[in-house]
């Protein structure tokens, strides 16, 4: 079961290799995709509403929340 398995497998890849508009498509639609998604996709989150609950009201608090309120960027 196996060797025709790799059978069938070594046969499609020698034909893969001597079709070179296939293996151009092959190799080239996904560097594409890569390019073009890496640089429209973020992650940055940008202008969230957030809440703070500060039931401590320490200076490390109060310089915490300063930072998330000085920021527009969570």
């Amino acid at each position: 079961m196996i060797g025709r398995v790799l059978a069938i497998l070594w046969k499609e890849l020698r034909q893969l290799f001597r079709d070179r508009p296939m293996l151009i498509t092959l190799f080239a639609s996904p560097l594409i995709q890569l390019v073009l998604f890496a640089a429209s996709a973020t992650t940055d989150l940008h202008h969230i509403a957030t809440a703070v609950l500060d039931w401590d009201h320490s200076k490390t608090t109060s310089a915490l929340v300063s930072r998330f309120t000085g920021s527009n960027l969570f």
